[in-house]
């Protein structure tokens, strides 16, 4: 990773990497699903990741 995320965006990738929709995300956290699209880009520019599938490899990564 290039810079670290946020607790909050650590949590919202983590659950991007069950495969979560961002709706489903927002639900569980109580955010709107705006909210969920606004920590995710975040996580993308931190982390290189140009998508999801991209964004939930690295968590597992970092999970291991």
């Amino acid at each position: 990773m290039r810079k670290p995320l946020t607790g909050r965006e650590m949590e919202i990738s983590a659950l991007v990497a069950t495969g979560m929709s961002n709706k489903a995300i927002a639900g569980q956290l109580e955010i709107s699903e705006q909210s969920v699209k606004n920590m995710l880009q975040r996580a993308f520019q931190k982390t290189g990741a140009s998508n999801r599938t991209e964004l939930a490899l690295l968590m597992l990564k970092v999970a291991a």
